[in-house]
């Protein structure tokens, strides 16, 4: 069994409804905090273990909305907001709770398309960058138009697409280059950021063909 674990800067009462077996079961806390200490102790599998804490805080805010729980809290006088409640329970900021949650309710589809996603462009998996790839697809549109086998690669190439649009129109305050070409075989853009890093999704060639435009067009 996990040790008992509260967190910083709660009440007495508050410390005592929170060290009791049966809230710490509903609430999913040994859990959470098992998960938390895996985090801190394992390399490169932070991202995994980060659903499987937004799966288990889902489930705690469950019961903190039930009326088992404002029952349970009510006899102790304990009136808690869900902010209250996920900081004083797990130390977990509300803004990451937030975060974690909506990570780990994303559509299984869009969990592997994003995955397949970073193995094809040498990303690196997070939270953030799940809920921003989701953000990116409107998947009921893409369910209606292709067939469930080729739902990933739609959902893949919606994601290019948003982001070469961006890269094009909204080169971020960190670009220190930029190019933008319009050819017969589609729209090339590319970038550089203040680390070196190229970002495009075009192919190295599309990009030589670019600046030999560009360096023909020098004096």
């Amino acid at each position: 069994m996990s040790n008992v674990v509260t967190t910083a800067g709660v009440l007495p009462m508050e410390a005592n409804f929170l060290t009791r077996t049966d809230v710490r079961s509903y609430a999913r806390l040994n859990e959470i905090f098992n998960l938390q200490e895996d985090m801190r102790q394992t390399d490169g599998v932070k991202y995994h273990i980060s659903l499987r804490m937004g799966e288990r805080l889902s489930e705690s805010n469950e019961w903190f909305k039930s009326d088992d729980a404002k029952d349970l809290m009510a006899d102790e006088g304990i009136y808690w907001s869900k902010k209250e409640f996920v900081e004083k329970s797990t130390g977990i900021s509300y803004t990451w709770f937030c975060k974690l949650i909506k990570a780990s309710k994303q559509d299984d589809v869009i969990k592997s398309a994003y995955n397949r996603y970073n193995e094809e462009h040498n990303g690196t998996l997070s939270v953030e960058g799940l809920n921003k790839f989701a953000s990116s697809v409107n998947l009921d549109e893409l369910l209606a138009a292709n067939e469930e086998e080729g739902l990933e690669d739609a959902i893949i190439d919606a994601v290019l697409l948003e982001e070469e649009s961006e890269l094009t129109e909204n080169p971020t305050i960190e670009t220190v280059f930029t190019i933008s070409f319009k050819c017969e075989s589609g729209n090339v853009a590319a970038r550089i950021d203040v680390d070196g890093n190229l970002i495009t999704t075009n192919s190295d060639a599309e990009i030589i063909d670019a600046i030999t435009f560009l360096r023909s067009k020098l004096a």
